[in-house]
């Protein structure tokens, strides 16, 4: 049996536990924020890049995990159906029981052929030791902002997406 650490539980973390669960493989899931979804959770912290009225723009049958088609037929789902399918998804498949919530990743170190994750679990510091590691972590943590040589000269307000909520800022 292979001892594995899965770092992030967004979409492709809760289908990565599945996955080394279902291979019979010893799985634990470190998660920053206090919920799974990742840029989905409307309880995501940093990483939470729901905003009011968020459609998602791939249909449903698309986004849904093979393994776990919805019963409904194919549409757009909102943030909040999409959140709560992946909640259903992990419910189902006994992923939540593996994961760590308000667990952060402090290092990630490999030693002759294992890997040591240091990782602050609510607030205690420790070391656990693995076979493999899994980074989940996504594509979009940080936002990549613009430079442009004539930014200064914009008389507007610019504002990145992963400072929008919603639309009321530029009303009036």
């Amino acid at each position: 049996m292979v001892r594995v650490c899965v770092i992030g539980a967004g979409p492709s973390g809760i289908v990565t536990v599945k996955e080394l669960l279902q291979e019979n493989h010893d799985v634990e899931c470190f998660e920053a924020s206090s919920s799974i979804g990742g840029v989905f959770s409307p309880q995501g912290g940093k990483a939470c890049r729901v905003y009011d009225r968020l459609r998602l723009t791939i249909s449903s049958h698309y986004m849904a995990y093979s393994d776990y088609k919805p019963d409904d037929a194919s549409r757009f789902w909102t943030s909040e159906e999409y959140f709560n399918y992946l909640i259903s998804y992990a419910e189902h498949f006994q992923v939540l029981e593996k994961i760590f919530f308000n667990a952060f990743v402090i290092s990630v170190q490999r030693k002759s052929e294992k890997w040591f994750v240091s990782v602050n679990i609510n607030g205690s510091c420790v070391t656990k030791e693995y076979d493999a590691v899994a980074i989940c972590t996504g594509t979009n943590q940080y936002p990549a902002n613009f430079d442009h040589p004539t930014i200064n000269e914009f008389q507007g307000k610019i504002v990145h997406s992963t400072e929008y909520s919603n639309c009321r800022v530029f009303e009036g």
